[in-house]
């Protein structure tokens, strides 16, 4: 969209987290004619991600994050260099995203929290009203225990998953972001997707399931949506944001620090970089919701899919683990 301050998003990845969002940005950002902000995730469109709504504990992590997104912001322009993570709050900071725009016509922007927000679908539609719409929906259940792997991998939460999903279950409604808000809400899809049908016309509305990211013909039909060749084949070997589990804690805080990792890195040949991964982290797969754990997401969530299943005329049984037979 060109308006007076250049092009500007004509289409949003809008949620949701932990469903391949990260590679769907990367592949997109490989096509000719699609152009995608070089930040991702600027939460513009949502004041209920600001750092002056972060919890105590992690205020001075926002804090660092504000202030190396402003030394990105104010780098000489236009900004091309990928960056992740950070809150653009003023309106020319987001237009100097854009700056980069050559002879594309899809642009984009993924801010993965976009759909749980309660205001970004209407501030999306009052400024960008012909934007289309893109949403990842995955097995909730299987997104919350992807979100909670992610948060152990720091080495810094060290509660049993079961215990964090009580905890969450417990908290009472809040505005503050913290280790438990708005964890389990990412998943009410029902309610968030709405929102969108509210003010953009189902034809501006894409959205896809996280079973559908493994099809041949998921990118093709993404790309075909927005209007760009859909024959393009994008580099999709590499892998985005694959949780890890640490063996050691304590290890893996350090392996954290500013620097550390890097460090490792330069000074380790690559032949043996797999090797000392598998020393650091535990394989793949290897660390599973127990019944129980999943059988308490499943029953949180039981309506929401319901009412879900019934907006986007889609067997989603399987998300309750008994899928009907055909």
């Amino acid at each position: 969209m060109a308006t007076a301050e250049g092009k500007l998003p004509n289409f949003f990845i809008v949620g949701v987290p932990k469903a391949g969002t990260t590679s769907l940005y990367h592949h997109l950002s490989q096509h000719p004619d699609v152009y995608m902000s070089p930040l991702k995730e600027t939460s513009y469109f949502s004041p209920e991600m600001r750092i002056e709504l972060l919890a105590p504990e992690l205020r001075a992590l926002g804090d660092r994050s504000a202030q190396n997104l402003r030394k990105y912001l104010d780098s000489p322009s236009p900004l091309l260099e990928p960056y992740f993570g950070g809150v653009v709050t003023g309106w020319a900071d987001y237009c100097r995203l854009f700056k980069g725009v050559g002879e594309e016509t899809a642009i984009g922007e993924a801010t993965p929290g976009y759909l749980w927000s309660q205001t970004a679908a209407t501030r999306i539609a009052a400024r960008f009203p012909e934007a289309r719409i893109i949403a990842i929906l995955r097995n909730p259940a299987d997104r919350a225990f992807s979100q909670y792997l992610q948060m152990s991998n720091t080495g810094t939460y060290r509660v049993s998953f079961q215990a964090h999903l009580g905890a969450c279950l417990a908290s009472s409604a809040t505005e503050e972001i913290n280790m438990l808000h708005p964890f389990l809400e990412y998943g009410l899809y029902a309610a968030q997707l709405h929102r969108y049908r509210d003010v953009f016309p189902a034809a501006q509305i894409g959205v896809w399931l996280y079973e559908d990211t493994r099809r041949p013909c998921f990118l093709g039909d993404v790309f075909e949506f927005l209007g760009v060749d859909r024959s393009f084949r994008p580099d999709t070997s590499k892998r985005y944001l694959e949780q890890r589990v640490p063996r050691t804690p304590y290890l893996n805080r350090i392996l954290q620090r500013p620097g550390v990792a890097a460090g490792l890195r330069s000074l380790v040949p690559q032949p043996m970089r797999s090797a000392l991964r598998s020393l650091v982290y535990r394989s793949r797969g290897s660390v599973a919701m127990s019944n129980r754990e999943r059988s308490m997401l499943i029953d949180h969530y039981r309506e929401d899919i319901g009412k879900l299943e019934g907006m986007l005329g889609k067997d989603l049984s399987g998300w309750l683990g008994s899928p009907r037979t055909q």
